[in-house]
């Protein structure tokens, strides 16, 4: 199974927008190239991952105005989003030993502007890790971190 990263930097606005509309996006094209329908996305904000969802459509592209600072026309639709209020960082311990293997120093640079895949054995990794973590519905998250 596939997984991914998308990052919404330090924009927990886009992030919110993200889940209620149930809908990622991107201003690049190649954002096609990286994420299938089925893969496995985590929702990536300030260093940590606080979701994870599915892709359950094909690419698309869609110029409706969702996030607030810029129009991100190229767009997945995504479902079974999962939250936690207990997130995965990445920037300490093995997920980063393993990430800057696999893309480099910067590599959180590489994720933000469009979902890049996770080797399998990192995505399988922080899948289980998350899984474990302490769920919130959704309303609860948005309420209290958005």
């Amino acid at each position: 199974m596939p997984y991914n990263i998308i990052t919404f930097g330090k924009k927990r606005k886009n992030l919110k927008k993200a889940i209620e509309c149930q809908t990622i996006g991107s201003f690049l094209t190649t954002v096609q190239d990286y994420l299938d329908k089925d893969s496995t996305i985590f929702l990536h904000c300030e260093s940590k991952i606080w979701g994870a969802a599915k892709v359950n459509s094909n690419y698309f592209c869609d110029k409706t105005t969702i996030w607030d600072d810029k129009v991100y026309p190229h767009r997945f639709l995504i479902s079974e989003i999962k939250l936690t209020d207990d997130p995965i960082s990445l920037t300490n311990g093995i997920y980063n030993v393993e990430l800057r293997s696999s893309f480099g120093v910067g590599w959180a640079y590489k994720f933000l502007f469009s979902p890049k895949p996770l080797p399998a054995d990192i995505g399988e990794k922080i899948e289980k890790d998350f899984v474990s973590r302490r769920p919130i519905e959704v309303s609860a998250f948005l309420e209290k971190y958005v």
